[in-house]
């Protein structure tokens, strides 16, 4: 994991994944990296902030993961397309 490191803190960039944890789960973030979280807690208009993108986050996902889907089937269309045509190629020979 990249972090920015200082004589006096680390600064750790999170992933969707502990992004919520440090929305709901402040001691299983501690666990998970190992540290003590000393700041205020985490509320009001500076949880809305960090909620919204982490809804931003999950949809940049999910249409990633749909373009990722799509890609595949139109490779797996397209190697059938070849195949079928080398194949048809060879039984005219």
């Amino acid at each position: 994991m990249e972090m920015l490191e200082t004589e006096r803190l680390e600064l750790v960039p999170l992933r969707a994944e502990l992004l919520r944890m440090w929305t709901e789960d402040i001691p299983g973030l501690e666990k998970r990296l190992g540290c003590s979280y000393k700041a205020e807690p985490m509320e009001g208009m500076f949880l809305h902030i960090v909620e919204e993108q982490l809804k931003i986050v999950q949809q940049i996902a999910g249409i990633l993961g749909e373009t990722a889907a799509d890609t595949k089937v139109a490779v797996e269309k397209l190697k059938n397309t070849i195949l079928l045509e080398s194949e048809e190629e060879n039984e005219k020979k």
